[in-house]
């Protein structure tokens, strides 16, 4: 199969099968608010303004002469412990740590990751052993799961 990359690139690809899927469309929870201020996460686009979103709220915090207002913006919030959810908010947790040694004068401000679900676990619908891991690693990146 031959193919033309986004840049204009070209190439060749070898396959044995071939498997086509068709997108998908965010999931708007029945929330006050979630279709005036979310963000969705399920393209490129979406992955690219959310974060551009999260390292523009630093540089604002960066600026920001009230400690509240610093807090405010380093606070992140992610509905839906599913696998987007989840992927979101441990991946987060990451860029912000990143972003927090290119600002030093928020040193004593630490990014807040939250990830809420309705759901009583992290990724159920996955088996209870992948569940409980992944909220252990999502509690050693500093992630507050809030579930039930």
């Amino acid at each position: 199969m031959r193919y033309l990359g986004p840049e204009h690139d070209t190439g060749e690809l070898a396959y044995d099968q071939l498997l086509l899927t068709t997108g998908s469309v965010n999931k708007l929870l029945p929330v006050s608010g979630v279709a005036e201020h979310a963000h969705g996460f399920r393209d490129i686009a979406e992955a690219l303004y959310l974060r551009d979103h999260v390292v523009r709220q630093y540089e604002l915090a960066d600026s920001a002469a009230e400690e509240a207002e610093r807090a405010a913006r380093t606070t992140f919030v992610v509905v839906g412990a599913g696998y987007t959810g989840t992927e979101v908010a441990a991946q987060g947790a990451l860029l912000t740590r990143s972003l927090a040694r290119s600002h030093p004068r928020l040193a004593g401000t630490p990014a807040r990751w939250l990830l809420l679900d309705t759901a009583h676990r992290v990724l159920p619908g996955l088996d209870e052993r992948l569940g409980v891991a992944s909220h252990r690693v999502l509690r050693q990146r500093g992630v507050d799961v809030r579930t039930g």
